[in-house]
């Protein structure tokens, strides 16, 4: 699922997964998709969220997208890995995005939907009614209003 936009060719390889490992990086872009969030006044939305940079690294082989908890540090939000609600605070707004532990790998996974409507599932109806939208690059820690941006 594509979870990026703005893509560049950016050809690399990748130093993870052993010596044997042939990964590498094709593309990079925006990170850009759909998530659920719990405002301050614990209200549940589904928002727009994206990096607001080019650091999404496109692997075709690998088996999900990874987020670096160290640069969402570094621009100002709050990563909590630890007790019964882990997840992301976004900057100072008190919005919360919960992750959810995967068993086998011990990952701390946040749950993305594609911006792409054809991807999505019918019954979920993201574009019908205007999203907020949250840039976590570091310049841009406030709530925005974003309107349908998507082609039909």
């Amino acid at each position: 699922m594509q979870l990026t936009a703005h893509l560049r060719e950016h050809n690399s390889s990748i130093g993870w997964g052993g010596v044997d490992s042939r990964a590498v990086c094709i593309a990079t872009g925006h990170l850009c998709g759909v998530t659920f969030c719990k405002s301050k006044s614990n209200k549940w939305s589904k928002v727009l969220i994206t990096s607001g940079n080019n650091d999404a690294w496109v692997i075709p082989t690998a088996a999900r997208m990874l987020f670096s908890q160290v640069r969402a540090k570094k621009q100002g939000h709050r990563c909590i890995l630890d007790g019964l609600h882990p997840g992301l605070f976004i900057g100072d707004t008190g919005d919360f995005i919960p992750f959810v532990i995967e068993e086998e790998t011990q990952f701390h996974a946040c749950f993305l939907f594609s911006t792409l409507l054809q991807r999505l599932p019918q019954d979920m109806q993201v574009y019908t009614h205007r999203l907020c939208a949250f840039s976590i690059l570091k310049s841009v820690p406030r709530r925005q209003k974003a309107k349908e941006t998507v082609a039909s």
